[in-house]
């Protein structure tokens, strides 16, 4: 009775059932799971966004998921590589595999459901996976001893000049008339169709196919063809002629073949969707940016010392600093942090500069590192700009001056240990003493971008941000506190690492 209670729990009141109701009218497991799964799914779609609907009303519909039941034959080309299989996963449970960055081969950013990539036209991709559905298919004819042509029909006439009514023409079709074929892979996450296909499966490859009839029903009846549109969803969803034609040809290959018209069914489709969800993959891959590429990683015993560090545990041992012999490294690692030798500060500003240049230009500013060095007698050998960007605010340059403080100094030691930001407020007011006049007298905004080794960020530094984050938002379209979100942590990391290996290197082996 128990099992019976959390059942009726999870469906809806009009569906429940009773030890009576199993007694007189039994039920299958089937079934009473099947009412489980349905209910589950109806819930789930209703707690997700619209994309995600669409999405998984997509990869829910019939022969969709077939590409996870095929068995793999790198021979008869039926496999994914490790690096495939995995990023096909994330992309078919809506985990983002290339999002949060440019595409490498045209302006727009990346989204986390893999729209873009699977729809970018340049790189080749989408001609890529057209030609490979269309192969497979005319394959599958040839080997059902149906005659074929690809892409038939290419500049037949003064009007339809370098047009393609056919990937496919298959001879002798139905009925005596030839078929062509027109396959086209369409995304349900088009904002043509995105509404739509949230809410009934298989809207955007039926508006897909009405637009084929659009254009090739007249051109296909010139030439005694009948038009076909062959068009599937990029996760799976197949249109209603597709799987018409599909049925028909499986027929076809069950009779010359002599096999079960079923396996053919199950065959056909699982090439297909094989081939599909491989191309899709592989368009995704190349779009996508390894984390370590972009500098957003630690290694392990990077990662392991800066846990220590940040938590105020010792990292040191008590151990001497092996850049300076006469300095015991203290336990919050202050010394190693603002050690002069070695090289680790000069890396660590070079590494924060670079990431706020690069912004920059993401954002379509035009930036120069390094600048005002020698520029007059009276400031030579000085470089009041890290990064100097053009136009800025009210057509003035601004003069970007980064700099990494310790909240551990002394001399700000005691107002830290009060107020957050106190020494990076400090060390602003030292650059603009040192800068202003400098920058004044070459018509540039001294700008100071402090932070602390912890990561606090002085007030001007997160106004700078704040400003750069709304040009990057306009340029990306992409939402400001997204923007701001990844800024942050790119900055943040690139800190982080360089403390800890600042720390490392300065930890005698014993």
């Amino acid at each position: 009775m128990q099992s019976i209670d959390d059942f009726n729990h999870c469906i809806p009141p009009s569906k429940a059932i009773s030890f009576e109701s199993l007694t007189n009218t039994p039920s299958s497991q089937k079934a009473l799971s099947g009412e489980l799964e349905d209910e589950l799914f109806r819930q789930l779609l209703s707690k997700s966004s619209v994309p995600d609907r669409a999405r998984l009303l997509s990869v829910s519909s019939p022969h969709a998921s077939v590409w996870l039941s095929v068995v793999p034959s790198p021979g008869l080309n039926l496999h994914l590589e490790p690096a495939e299989f995995q990023a096909a996963i994330q992309w078919w449970l809506g985990i983002g595999v290339a999002h949060g960055s440019l595409c490498p081969h045209c302006p727009h950013s990346l989204d986390p459901l893999g729209h873009h990539a699977l729809t970018c036209k340049h790189g080749g991709d989408v001609v890529n996976r057209h030609n490979r559905l269309r192969d497979v298919f005319a394959e599958s004819c040839r080997r059902a001893c149906i005659g074929v042509q690809v892409e038939a029909g290419s500049g037949l006439g003064r009007d339809e000049h370098h047009t393609r009514p056919a990937d496919v023409l298959a001879t002798n079709w139905m009925l005596g008339k030839p078929a062509a074929f027109d396959f086209a892979v369409t995304s349900p996450l088009n904002s043509s169709t995105l509404h739509e296909a949230s809410v009934t499966a298989g809207s955007a490859a039926h508006a897909t196919e009405a637009r084929k009839h659009q254009a090739n029903d007249v051109k296909c009846a010139e030439l005694g063809w009948v038009s076909i549109p062959v068009v599937v969803e990029t996760y799976g969803c197949w249109g209603t002629e597709a799987k018409w034609a599909l049925s028909q040809l499986a027929s076809r290959l069950a009779m010359r073949l002599n096999s079960p018209k079923s396996t053919k069914t199950a065959s056909l489709y699982g090439r297909l969707s094989i081939t599909l969800v491989r191309a899709n993959v592989r368009a995704l891959l190349s779009r996508a940016i390894s984390l370590d590429g972009l500098g957003l990683h630690l290694n392990p015993d990077q990662f392991q010392v800066a846990i220590k560090w940040w938590l105020g545990l010792d990292t040191s041992g008590g151990s001497l600093c092996s850049l300076c012999p006469d300095t015991v490294l203290d336990p919050l690692g202050h010394h190693a942090s603002t050690c002069k030798r070695g090289g680790d500060a000069v890396f660590r500003h070079n590494r924060l500069r670079d990431v706020v240049a690069e912004s920059c230009r993401l954002a379509h500013l035009s930036v120069k590192v390094e600048a005002g060095y020698n520029l007059t007698p009276d400031h030579s050998h000085t470089r009041p700009a890290d990064v100097l960007v053009q136009n800025w605010s009210r057509g003035r340059p601004a003069a970007f001056d980064i700099c990494v403080t310790s909240p551990l100094n002394t001399l700000t030691l005691s107002e830290a240990g009060v107020c957050a930001g106190a020494a990076a407020q400090a060390g602003e007011v030292r650059k603009h003493s040192a800068n202003d006049d400098k920058c004044g007298d070459l018509g540039w905004f001294c700008v100071p971008l402090v932070t602390e080794t912890y990561g606090a960020w002085g007030a001007e530094a997160k106004a700078c941000f704040s400003q750069l984050a709304s040009r990057l938002s306009i340029r990306l379209q992409k939402p400001k506190s997204v923007i701001l979100y990844e800024l942050y942590g790119r900055l943040n990391t690139c800190l982080v690492r360089c403390v800890a290996t600042a720390i490392l290197s300065r930890i005698q082996s014993s």
